[in-house]
């Protein structure tokens, strides 16, 4: 009978676990932390192993607040889920309304003790950030126009966040590099849930484009176009098979999570591209990271 109640507890453990990583986009994590850590070395202008503690400090707040707004994301969509994605944490009753809310107020805290380290400057920059996270979930995001601004700024105001930090200024070109890139994103991610209009996927294509091509013409050496090369080659077959008319709804779906994953190589090039190779090696490491984490839950 104990055993049998330990392996009881060990399933719940497990299974509970399994929600809390579904529900925050485990393996998407990755990219709320090469966003930071981008703008903190592109801000400094240097590589500092020294500060550890720093670089930590922004890993935690980058994975708090991006699961916390994955978090009320799914609470402010969980009447559509319960239509069309019933699989998802809230509509199957896999988790409560209050159990995520708590969820999301720990992960605030926790985002907000990594900003108390960091500053005061930080504090104000995250409350910013949380900010926008909600009105977009609860506000802008049914709206086409208005919904892509508020979430191409929240990855815009979370890269801005390692600059503010590194107390070296806030350099708006890498800023919007990463945001049209973000943009593109949203762009594909809204063929999800509205009928196929290829002409989305080529304005994401121009779009993509115009981002990465500022990269490469704005770097300071060639190496850049490893981490450049890397997010082609993971991210055009499928975005061209999702042209296909037999690929669209599970195509779709593919692209998302090649492109949400492709933010660390973006993020990467940014940083390698002003000559810092030794973070552009430490954020390009989060990219197979990434990678080997997409059994674990959806990125999208």
């Amino acid at each position: 009978m104990k055993s049998e109640s330990k392996s009881g507890e060990r399933f719940t453990l497990k299974k509970r676990v399994g929600v809390v990583l579904r529900l925050t986009r485990f393996p998407a994590l990755a990219t709320a932390i090469a966003d930071p850590w981008a703008g903190y070395a592109l801000g400094s202008g240097r590589w500092s192993g020294d500060s550890w503690e720093t670089w930590a400090f922004l890993a935690l707040i980058g994975v708090a607040f991006y699961a916390a707004g994955m978090v009320t994301n799914d609470l402010a969509d969980r009447k559509r889920d319960g239509l069309s994605r019933k699989d998802r944490p809230l509509p199957s009753g896999e988790i409560g309304i209050g159990g995520a809310w708590f969820l999301v107020i720990l992960l605030l805290l926790l985002g907000f003790l990594g900003c108390a380290f960091l500053g005061d400057r930080a504090i104000v920059c995250g409350a910013v950030l949380v900010g926008t996270i909600f009105l977009h979930n609860f506000v802008t995001k049914t709206h086409l126009v208005f919904g892509l601004i508020t979430m191409g700024t929240c990855r815009m105001l979370n890269i801005g966040l390692g600059m503010i930090v590194s107390e070296g200024g806030v350099l708006l070109e890498p800023i919007l590099a990463l945001g049209g890139y973000v943009l593109a994103i949203c762009l594909i991610a809204e063929l999800e849930d509205r009928p196929y209009n290829p002409r989305w996927l080529y304005g994401a294509m121009v779009l993509s484009g115009v981002s990465v091509g500022w990269i490469l013409c704005s770097a300071s050496n060639f190496w850049v176009v490893i981490p450049i090369l890397c997010l082609g080659l993971s991210l055009l077959p499928s975005l061209f098979g999702a042209l296909r008319v037999e690929a669209r709804g599970e195509g779709i779906g593919k692209v998302v999570g090649h492109a949400i994953r492709g933010i660390i190589l973006v993020d990467s090039a940014l940083v390698l591209g002003g000559g810092q190779w030794e973070a552009a090696l430490l954020i390009g490491v989060l990219w197979p990271v990434a990678w080997g984490l997409r059994w674990i839950a959806p990125v999208s």
